[in-house]
């Protein structure tokens, strides 16, 4: 009887410890999905860019300069007229973005814009958020204001931020072309708006992008294609990029005036790698979208397989 109950005990402590490894390992394993899920975009540790394989691409494109480059290991591997001055049109909201971020360290802080300043935007025919003047927004949502709806009201509330706090923005983002080194470029406004001082090259933006990358919120808002806030929602003006089958679109930017033409930097993932897409000057009326065909035969020409 006594060796029964043994042999029971024995049985009930090799069932316990087996459900408790099991239960070790699981959880282990839980962890490491949720680590690897949270992992969507490469960080950026590198500045410099490789140039060493730069090849063209075969396709007929609306866009008169391209560049894409793997950030993984941060090879630039197609680009055409990448040392060409271009006008950033909107895509200068990105700079203003890594500027800010350069400046302040706290998001949660509020700024707002007036009404005698959105009249004047509506007058300039300057792409708008939305923003209620007149009110108090987080720098945070003014950030994904800013980018993902293109919005100006959200650049002016920000220089308002900015200027209260003794920051000329403007300087701070023409700072950034010592910082990082940038050859051709100079800034003049906040918002993209047309300006012949205002421009830049494909090689020195890709360098403003990948430095706006290294802020977490700077990533979170270029990867994103939808941000819901407590009162505000902004949807990404190029969210049809995100049905494209090919590669696995995060976020961007688009830019557009006549002068400047059809801008274009796309953030995405392919085959378990981050990439950095930039297209500029492509023809086209706005509501032509030219930029975002080019981005679609691109990513159909490189990955249909």
């Amino acid at each position: 009887m006594k060796k029964i109950r043994k042999k029971r005990k024995a049985l009930i402590e090799n069932i316990l410890l087996l459900l408790s490894f099991i239960l070790c390992i699981s959880l282990c394993l839980i962890v490491f999905l949720n680590k690897t899920k949270s992992v969507v975009f490469a960080d950026v540790y590198n500045d410099e860019l490789d140039y060493e394989r730069v090849s063209t691409l075969d396709l007929d494109l609306y866009s008169d300069k391209y560049m894409l480059i793997r950030l993984d290991d941060m090879k630039v591997l197609y680009g055409k007229n990448i040392n060409e001055q271009f006008y950033p049109a909107s895509l200068a909201k990105v700079v203003t973005m890594d500027a800010l971020l350069h400046n302040v360290d706290n998001i949660e802080e509020t700024s707002f814009y007036s009404n005698e300043q959105y009249n004047t935007l509506i007058a300039d025919n300057a792409s708008i958020a939305g923003l209620k003047t007149n009110t108090d927004y987080k720098l945070e949502e003014l950030l994904y204001a800013l980018i993902l709806p293109s919005g100006a009201d959200a650049a002016v509330a920000l220089e308002n931020y900015c200027r209260a706090n003794n920051i000329n923005l403007i300087d701070e983002m023409n700072k950034l072309k010592d910082e990082l080194l940038l050859e051709n470029s100079n800034f003049t406004n906040t918002t993209g708006l047309h300006d012949d001082l205002l421009y830049t090259t494909m090689s020195d933006y890709a360098k403003i992008i990948i430095d706006t990358i290294k802020f977490d919120i700077g990533k979170s808002v270029l990867k994103s294609l939808l941000y819901e806030g407590v009162d505000e929602s902004y949807t990404s003006s190029l969210s049809t990029l995100g049905n494209c089958v090919y590669a696995k679109v995060l976020g961007g930017k688009t830019g557009f005036t006549y002068e400047a033409g059809l801008n274009l930097c796309v953030l995405y993932r392919q085959n378990n790698r981050s990439y950095l897409l930039l297209l500029a000057n492509a023809t086209g009326e706005y509501r032509e979208h030219n930029n975002i065909k080019d981005a679609l035969k691109i990513f159909e020409y490189l990955y249909r397989g």
